[in-house]
This record gives structure tokens, sequence and C-alpha cells, in this order.
């Protein structure tokens, strides 16, 4: 997914990557991922979606992936099953790159990794 802020990362959490389950229990608190030094901050924070705007978007991209979900997958995360390592391309193929651009914002074409 692309990141709605460009920038110098100048800090991780390295809490979060130790237990990632954080980033669902406490995104706003512990399970923070990382810090950005952006260099127009002011241009940034314009720009970004207002929360329940990114919520419903963040929401329809869900969705539009669990209909995209292909029984020939097998048992998967949604299912309780195990992550799927480059599940797009078993979705989509070729598609792939349309799937990314459609459901995570990339640039459409770009030979991008799209991973679970």
């Amino acid at each position: 997914m692309l990141s709605p802020v460009a920038g110098e990362v100048v800090e991780v959490n390295e809490e979060a990557v130790r237990a990632p389950e954080l980033t669902c229990e406490e995104p706003y608190g512990r399970g923070w991922l990382l810090k950005v030094k952006a260099q127009r901050a002011g241009a940034v924070l314009a720009n970004l979606l207002p929360a329940r705007l990114a919520r419903d978007w963040t929401q329809e991209a869900a969705r539009r992936l669990d209909a995209l979900m292909s029984p020939q997958l097998g048992a998967v995360l949604q299912d309780g099953g195990l992550p799927v390592s480059g599940f797009a391309r078993q979705l989509a193929g070729e598609r792939r790159h349309q799937l990314a651009a459609e459901l995570l914002l990339t640039a459409e074409g770009e030979d991008q990794e799209v991973t679970s």
C-alpha cells in the first residue's frame, strides 16, 4: 500500500515487530509501526483522508478482496488458515498489478510484489 506520507523513517517500533498483534490490539497506542520525518509536513497533513473516509475506504477494499477470494487457495488467514505468500498472484494471475492498484493504491503496471 502506498504510504500517505513521504519522508525519512526515523524510528521503528521494535515492540510491534516482536508482537505484530499489537497493530490490531492497540493501533493508536503501543501498536504504532514507525515514525516518519516528512519534508513538507503541513502539505502531507492537509492531504490525509479524514478518519471516517479512511475507514470506509479500508472496509470497501477488504470487502472487494474478500469477494475475490477463491476456493482454490484453500484455507487462508481469513478462514483461520495460514498466511499465503503471494496470494495476489494466485487470485488474479497476470491481473495482480491491477488488483494492487485498485485495492492498495499502488502504481498500476509497476512490478511490485503483493503478499499476505
